[in-house]
């Protein structure tokens, strides 16, 4: 009983331990280099001229919209944080 009760805690105290040291290691950081693998290099950027599937990999997060469709196809808010107009000018 006591090696079951000692297990226990021990799998208690890893958990834990994993779950804080993955919450700092999810906190974005400003700035840095950001280096991809990729598998070779791409023909063109324009993935609408190629058939090349990695261009399409390498293409969607540059051109990654600010908006995205949801499973009724209404635009939703991707990577924004808000909508609306920016306030007109007095001029």
């Amino acid at each position: 009983m006591k090696c079951h009760l000692r297990w226990s805690l021990l799998s208690l105290s890893l958990v834990l331990v994993l779950a804080v040291a993955g919450a700092d290691a999810q906190t974005p950081k400003r700035g840095g280099v950001l280096r991809v693998a990729v598998l070779g290099d791409p023909p063109t950027l324009d993935s609408h001229w190629t058939t090349a599937n990695f261009v399409e990999v390498i293409t969607q997060h540059m051109y990654e919209g600010l908006y995205t469709l949801d499973q009724t196809y209404q635009a939703i808010p991707d990577r924004s944080t808000r909508t609306g107009r920016p306030p007109t000018s007095s001029r």
